[in-house]
């Protein structure tokens, strides 16, 4: 028999969480004890790395941004590639990104990648570009994993 003592740090802001002991029993099986309900919460929240949660919030402040700064605020018909689209199912862009439906999401992200620029106007690349929308993507279904969000699934036709 021996004693265990796990210590758990919030990844993101490096906090002391918890203390616990556990005393676990020699034995001959190949097999782990069980999980807590707490030691898989933090499993699967530390098996993001830091990066990659960090590039999911810019991406979202990104979009953030380009809400309050668009001026135009409603989805209007234009000739491009939403003249066959219901526009009136599209939310207005003062929609918060979380509370967007399939609809309203397809429209404004396909408006921001369309303005989407550098500080100095000059268009970012396509991989940046790509990897906006994946940190887009990846921050709705971290925050509302019931979204079923399929951003850059071509299969996907809403």
């Amino acid at each position: 028999m021996f004693l265990c003592v796990c210590v758990c740090v919030c990844v993101e802001c490096f906090v002391f969480v918890r203390v616990f002991k556990c005393v676990r029993y020699m034995s001959l099986s190949r097999f782990r004890r069980p999980k807590t309900v707490e030691e898989e919460e933090l499993a699967i929240e530390s098996a993001v790395p830091m990066s990659t949660r960090y590039k999911n919030r810019w991406a979202n402040g990104f979009f953030e941004e380009w809400q309050r700064e668009r001026s135009v605020k409603e989805a209007v018909i234009d000739q491009g590639l939403f003249k066959n689209y219901s526009i009136e199912k599209v939310q207005s862009l003062n929609t918060p990104l979380l509370h967007m439906d399939a609809t309203s999401l397809n429209y404004w992200l396909t408006k921001f990648v369309q303005e989407v620029a550098k500080r100095s106007q000059e268009r970012y690349p396509p991989r940046t570009v790509y990897g906006i929308i994946a940190g887009i993507r990846r921050f709705i279904e971290e925050k509302r994993p019931d979204a079923n969000c399929s951003l850059l699934n071509a299969n996907d036709s809403r």
